[in-house]
């Protein structure tokens, strides 16, 4: 039977499945969490954003149709990040990162200081209501707000556990040493045989692909390493000795003083067809979406200066379609853009349009149908 039930309690409660499979061993309830799992994947769009709007109703994702709520990516993102401590497999750090650069990021405004209660990865407007829908006159949910004080005010509130969230699964350990679970800039101060251990990432990660991570011990101690792989990450360079398990890249060695190790990945442009047959793009940790120009209409105004609820409607609204084109990137590689040709819909002529991540869009268009 599909999913049913309301989206942010649903994801929610995978983790109470994985703790009780976990804590007891029972196979029954691994035969459980793993039919769970497999259903939750039907209700996730190309930017991972999970059916939320609010309830599942037993519906397949569709990045035009079914909306995600700002509560469903917090609670799934935590889910996974739950599973990917329990089982070390790195496919849930893989979803963990998907999710928080593409759907928690591409539902914020990047203008304002607010973000969306329901959004879709296909945004054709954002006045309320979804898509082309005019029969829901009372839906205000597929707009921008600090608060949403008219829907319901959780979704301002959780969409700022996201980053904390995702900070505090970035490192975990098991026997063997540390691990970077989850990769971004960040510093660590921990122990290790009751010696401390301080380890600096450095990176301008998902803006690029490079990474320094700075281990300084207070004496000679060893342990091991282990940075995770992205899934994305088919091609990396390092002068370091290394080796690879279960899809960590394993640095075992005895540290003393200060060392570095350098990581560089290399990305590339990927197509993706989703459940529906619609093509999609990603780019390393990126998922593209071409950009809608808008405009923007305050509708409400909160006593604290630039804090108000928004609404974005497309000044030339288009459906693109899929000619097999190519993407070519941008003579700027730091630029983390693309142009390909795409069928236009309205004028039935091939333009020449730009993809972007879509963490960078409000209005956009991020699968495409294939052109008959």
């Amino acid at each position: 039977m599909p999913l049913q039930g309301h989206g942010v309690h649903t994801y929610e409660h995978l983790r109470a499945v994985a703790a009780a499979y976990y804590a007891s061993g029972n196979p029954k309830l691994k035969t459980a969490l793993d039919k769970f799992l497999l259903k939750i994947s039907n209700t996730t769009s190309p930017s991972g954003g999970p059916i939320g709007d609010e309830w599942i109703r037993s519906r397949n994702a569709n990045a035009t149709n079914t909306g995600y709520e700002y509560c469903s990516i917090v609670e799934l993102m935590n889910s996974y990040a739950a599973l990917f401590q329990k089982t070390a497999e790195i496919s849930f750090g893989d979803k963990v990162e998907h999710m928080f650069f593409n759907a928690a990021q591409g539902a914020r405004d990047s203008q304002h200081s607010c973000i969306a209660y329901l959004k879709t990865d296909n945004s054709f407007q954002m006045t309320g209501g979804q898509n082309f829908d005019t029969l829901e006159t009372k839906q205000t949910r597929y707009k921008y707000s600090p608060a949403h004080q008219d829907a319901a005010v959780c979704c301002a509130p959780n969409a700022g556990r996201a980053t904390p969230y995702y900070v505090q699964n970035m490192w975990m350990t098991d026997k063997d040493g540390l691990i970077a679970t989850l990769l971004g800039p960040c510093e660590v101060s921990t122990q290790w045989s009751n010696q401390s251990v301080k380890i600096i990432e450095s990176t301008n990660y998902p803006n690029n692909f490079n990474f320094q991570f700075t281990i300084t011990t207070e004496s000679p101690i060893t342990f091991a390493l282990k940075i995770r792989k992205p899934d994305w990450a088919t091609e990396f360079t390092t002068i370091e000795k290394y080796k690879e398990a279960n899809g960590f890249m394993i640095f075992e060695r005895e540290w003393n003083g200060t060392q570095k190790i350098e990581i560089s990945f290399t990305p590339k442009v990927v197509k993706h067809r989703d459940q529906n047959g619609e093509v999609y793009f990603k780019y390393g940790p990126h998922v593209l979406a071409h950009p809608i120009k808008s405009t923007f209409t305050a509708l409400k105004k909160f006593p604290l200066d630039n804090f108000a609820d928004y609404r974005y409607t497309a000044t030339q609204p288009t459906v693109y379609q899929f000619l097999n084109s190519e993407l070519k990137a941008h003579q700027n590689p730091d630029s983390l853009s693309f142009e390909t040709t795409m069928h236009n819909t309205s004028t039935q002529q091939a333009d020449k349009i730009t993809l972007v991540p879509m963490r960078q869009t409000i209005l956009r268009q991020v699968s495409f149908q294939q052109k008959q």
